[in-house]
């Protein structure tokens, strides 16, 4: 978790926590920031291995609805929470070398690792 949060940047979302102030959380206040790490940790282990409730699902993946103008018509796009960039990360991190082993000898299509990964272990 102190890795993925080490690199965290971005934007704020609904709740005006940008990237900076979560990775100053995460790394800057020794005892607080390891019982936030690790409580972040059970988070993503939940999400990732478990069955959470549908409203903790619910309010995990929270995000603003916005309206980008599209020549012809709109766009809709969520602004989502930092956190689900952190927890999305962390899950990455510790999931790729297992699945690029498993999808070794599947061909990938995207030039990016982590989003070849994703994209053709969801087929």
């Amino acid at each position: 978790m102190a890795k993925c949060a080490g690199r965290m940047r971005g934007a704020a979302g609904p709740s005006r926590v940008d990237g900076l102030l979560m990775k100053s959380w995460c790394l800057r206040y020794e005892a607080h920031s390891e019982i936030l790490r690790n409580e972040l940790t059970l988070w993503v282990d939940l999400l990732s291995n478990g069955s959470p409730h549908y409203a903790s699902y619910r309010a995990m993946n929270a995000a603003r609805m916005l309206a980008a103008d599209k020549q012809p018509g709109v766009r809709p796009l969520a602004c989502g929470e930092i956190i689900t960039r952190l927890f999305a990360r962390c899950n990455l991190v510790e999931t790729k070398n297992d699945a690029t082993t498993e999808c070794a000898n599947v061909q990938l299509l995207v030039v990016d690792r982590g989003l070849a990964l994703m994209a053709t272990c969801m087929r």
